[in-house]
């Protein structure tokens, strides 16, 4: 029998609020998926083996009002920046 393999990507990316500053330690979920990661201390994320597809990406954090953002994966190397909205004091 042969094996078939779904083709998966290596997916990152960098979250950035609304002056183009870095969102550290957001937390980052393709929904409805076991993927979920924390953006590092320069907003940056990223998730290996990630199958091809459409996905529905979440971004929650407290600096930040929680963004949502479709995401087509289909290259084995996926690089998507989002800049998000950021909570006023």
């Amino acid at each position: 029998p042969t094996k078939v393999f779904a083709q998966q990507s290596h997916f990152s990316g960098k979250i950035v609020g609304d002056r183009q500053e870095p969102v550290a330690f957001a937390t980052v979920v393709l929904e409805g998926t076991s993927f979920a990661v924390m953006s590092d201390d320069k907003g940056r994320f990223e998730f290996r083996n990630v199958p091809f597809g459409t996905y529905q990406l979440k971004i929650t954090s407290l600096e930040i009002h929680t963004s949502s953002f479709k995401v087509q994966i289909s290259k084995s190397e996926h690089k998507q920046d989002f800049s998000v909205k950021m909570r006023t004091e």
